[in-house]
């Protein structure tokens, strides 16, 4: 089961349109122009000096089908709740688990110890502690496995309970997606009166996105850059729909059909734990 823990595959094909439903059953992707605009060396990597992009791991998982259909295939079947267990250097074994609600993904780790609380980590970070060589051979489940378990899973609970207020609270008004959120939401834009119908499911939609983190933050960057250097924009809605109509792919609007006959709240499922095992 080893093979797997070096591939992030949990990459959400939301976030990346309709050509990057990679691991969906029954789904083709639909054209390159896209994935053209998004891995972009700047897209991916972001400017200089700035965080790590979650965009490059699409690069690995298309890599992965093109060059080794077997393994992608195998990707593809592993079931959810998938676990596995590997050994480590260190003083603490330590519980990684990727939960997954609609399209809302949250990475829970916890380490042992009595008074050890499980925290909330970011994809990137997730994407790091998963990484492992081909060669790294399994280790064995035990008991602290599960104690560590149910830490994280009451720990989901928690925050599970403050789910409405969490996008606001968590990422405030530092983050641009944040900022965008809370604009589309004003009055102003809510209320106006010359929207068509389409127009109002249309920043529905974005709101829907923005609130479930599925836009990259380039985009979101670059979107709130112009809203900021030009303010009169907020104060005019039909101007925020042309920024955002020209500058946000539509492709990330789009809903998978998972999404659409299952609703997009979904459900809470356990995707992997991956137990780190001190020696």
């Amino acid at each position: 089961m080893t093979k797997f823990i070096h591939i992030p595959f949990f990459l959400p094909s939301n976030q990346l349109g309709t050509d990057a439903k990679l691991l969906t059953e029954g789904e083709v992707p639909e054209g390159h122009s896209l994935f053209d605009k998004i891995l972009s060396k700047e897209m991916i990597e972001g400017e200089e000096g700035e965080e790590e992009s979650e965009l490059k791991y699409l690069q690995e998982i298309r890599k992965i089908r093109d060059e080794n259909p077997n393994l992608f295939k195998k990707i593809k079947k592993l079931p959810k709740k998938a676990r596995t267990a590997r050994n480590i250097q260190d003083n603490q074994s330590k519980l990684l688990t990727y939960f997954r609600k609609g399209k809302l993904q949250k990475f829970f780790i916890v380490e042992t110890g009595i008074t050890s609380v499980s925290k909330e980590i970011d994809f990137i970070e997730a994407a790091k502690q998963f990484t492992a060589k081909t060669n790294e051979k399994p280790s064995k489940l035990d008991k602290i496995f599960y104690e560590l378990l149910n830490k994280n899973l009451k720990m989901l609970t928690q925050v599970d309970k403050n789910e409405e207020d969490e996008f606001s609270a968590k990422r405030g008004s530092r983050d641009n997606a944040a900022r965008l959120y809370k604009i589309l939401n004003t009055k102003n834009i809510k209320k106006y009166q010359g929207f068509t119908d389409n127009d109002e499911f249309y920043i529905q939609s974005v709101i829907n996105e923005l609130n479930a983190g599925a836009i990259p933050k380039k985009i979101t960057q670059t979107i709130y850059k112009k809203v900021s250097d030009t303010p009169e924009i907020i104060s005019n809605p039909l101007k925020l729909l042309a920024l955002l109509k020209t500058t946000l792919p539509n492709d990330f609007l789009q809903p998978t059909q998972n999404e659409i006959d299952k609703g997009i709240s979904g459900k809470k499922e356990i995707i992997l734990s991956e137990y780190f095992k001190v020696k």
